[in-house]
């Protein structure tokens, strides 16, 4: 999803960082005489929940996040499960392996999701393959495995600004957000790799050399959110993109139509396959790679497709633009089968719709 098309924060969403905080804040001081002595960072307020990757990024950029991403140095499938605990009509998910967690929860008609996740380091044995991961300590230890810049962020919220917040009863948005903790930004961001420069500066970078190689679908995740922010990538991270583009073939079946489903779904489609275009990166070569991988993104982007809207022509309009977009950019010769792909496996009347809307726009008229 595109983040201007995301709900605002919402006082439900508020109220369950709070209680999370106070969850972290109780157990931290339950322990805090078996707890080492750290440097004064210790006496931020709650130094244990922070926001963090994009849903830091989107809040200095003014944009609205659906979900919530936050860290804590408590452990995560622990500190969900006291959540459960206080909040048993919330859904609570837990994944041991990454000690990470979910939960989901009710805001009026919408379900809302924050995910939850503990430091770790990545080591990445194969390209493109699954890292072995290694639970740390502190939130520093962490930032350094993210993607990029602009994602390697995080943010602590004050309790008395949460507690204003939440006393307005209203719907946040993300500038409303970002007005609150401006003036202490420098206080409560913690931003290793100028993360916020780069926002200002309408740049994109990766955080190390091996980034690319490591996990190649970083590429065309770079691709993405240049183009959806309107951001250059600095020129060492171009350089490394040349380098490490051959790795694309890395991914595998499932996690290329993942990614390039992701690209599809994009407003800024047309600006992603002009930037692939400009990096020497043929994505309809990435998209036919294997039948298997052809197969599995017709699945994804159908399932993107039923989220959208599974009830009106919508979806249809919206899904004939995004395939027509696809064929103005690829060789004649790889048109029939970007067609025929996006067709696979759809029922016969919503093919009929497709079509038609894509003669029109093949016409040049407006759908």
């Amino acid at each position: 999803m595109n983040p201007h098309n995301n709900p605002n924060f919402s006082t439900a969403t508020l109220k369950t960082i709070r209680l999370l905080q106070n969850i972290v804040q109780k157990t931290s001081s339950t322990n805090r005489d078996n707890r080492d002595n750290r440097d004064n960072r210790d006496n931020r307020d709650n130094r244990g929940v922070w926001l963090v990757g994009g849903t830091v990024r989107d809040i200095i950029m003014g944009n609205n996040s659906h979900d919530v991403d936050i860290i804590t140095e408590m452990d995560a499938c622990v500190l969900s499960e006291e959540y459960g605990k206080i909040m048993p009509n919330a859904t609570v998910r837990q994944y041991k392996k990454y000690r990470t967690a979910s939960i989901s929860y009710n805001d009026g008609n919408n379900t809302r999701k924050i995910d939850i996740t503990t430091p770790r380091t990545e080591t990445f044995l194969t390209s493109g393959g699954q890292p072995q991961i290694t639970i740390m300590p502190t939130i520093e230890h962490d930032l350094p495995r993210r993607d990029f810049n602009i994602n390697a962020m995080a943010l602590n919220i004050p309790t008395q600004t949460l507690d204003t917040l939440i006393a307005t009863g209203t719907q946040i948005t993300a500038e409303h957000l970002a007005e609150h903790i401006t003036e202490h930004l420098a206080e409560h961001l913690l931003d290793p790799f100028n993360g916020l420069d780069a926002i200002r500066n309408k740049t994109i970078a990766v955080l190390h050399d091996q980034s690319f190689t490591d996990d190649p679908s970083r590429i065309l995740r770079c691709l993405r959110f240049a183009a959806r922010y309107n951001l250059t990538p600095t020129h060492h991270t171009v350089t490394l993109i040349h380098n490490a583009k051959i790795t694309l073939a890395n991914l595998n079946a499932n996690r290329t139509p993942y990614e390039m489903a992701k690209l599809m779904d994009e407003n800024s489609l047309p600006q992603i396959i002009t930037l692939a275009h400009t990096l020497g990166i043929d994505i309809f070569s990435i998209m036919f790679n294997t039948q298997t991988a052809q197969t599995n993104l017709a699945s994804e982007i159908r399932h993107g497709d039923e989220q959208f809207d599974n009830t009106t022509n919508t979806a249809n309009k919206r899904y004939a633009l995004r395939v027509h977009t696809l064929t103005q950019h690829a060789q004649t010769t790889q048109q029939h089968n970007i067609v025929a792909l996006a067709l696979q496996g759809k029922p016969h009347a919503t093919q009929k719709h497709i079509k038609r809307y894509l003669e029109k726009l093949a016409q040049g008229e407006t759908i």
